[in-house]
């Protein structure tokens, strides 16, 4: 009861800041790009070795990667290579407070990648006010303001499955 009354406030939040905030928005392909960021809700170390192999594959592709994780514990993560951000830095209608997450949500990527699979309110937020040119992620339809491609996985929730897609999207845009 309590976390639902925190998720109607977290939307109530989210959806009054998005009315103010503008971002210049264009759509743009794997190739074109430059500077990419990539989230994600860091549950396990095979999902966090997933996306550490997609930031290599982009950074073989001469990418500029800038990856931030959501690690939902409150102690601190021992084997990140990446920033992130915890339970002790999001406020309680799980809206994140740290300045990890300010500096990424403002940084001008060409391509924000959201990898979340699953809900996670911090990291929408992330995604819905991120000043990236283009937003990707997967398909919700309650999430559309976090995205401006939504890749539908069929029922397939399934980090690496969601990254192979994204990778095939991208490289399809002209």
């Amino acid at each position: 009861m309590i976390q639902k009354i925190k998720s109607l406030f977290h939307s109530y939040f989210l959806k009054k800041e998005l009315k103010f905030h503008q971002s210049n928005r264009n759509i743009i392909n794997l190739n074109a790009a430059k500077e990419i960021g990539i989230i994600f809700y860091a549950k396990t170390p095979d999902d966090t070795n997933v996306i550490n192999q997609f930031a290599a594959y982009l950074k073989e592709q001469k990418k500029k990667v800038n990856i931030l994780a959501f690690y939902n514990s409150k102690k601190t993560a021992l084997n990140f290579n990446f920033p992130y951000f915890n339970k002790k830095d999001i406020n309680w209608h799980f809206e994140p407070i740290s300045p990890n997450v300010t500096d990424f949500i403002q940084k001008k990527f060409d391509i924000l990648i959201n990898l979340v699979i699953s809900d996670c309110p911090p990291l929408e937020y992330v995604s819905a006010l991120s000043n990236a040119q283009f937003r990707v992620g997967m398909y919700e339809t309650n999430k559309i303001h976090s995205a401006d491609m939504m890749i539908d996985l069929n029922g397939k929730n399934d980090i690496a499955y969601l990254v192979e897609q994204v990778k095939m999207y991208l490289q399809m845009i002209k």
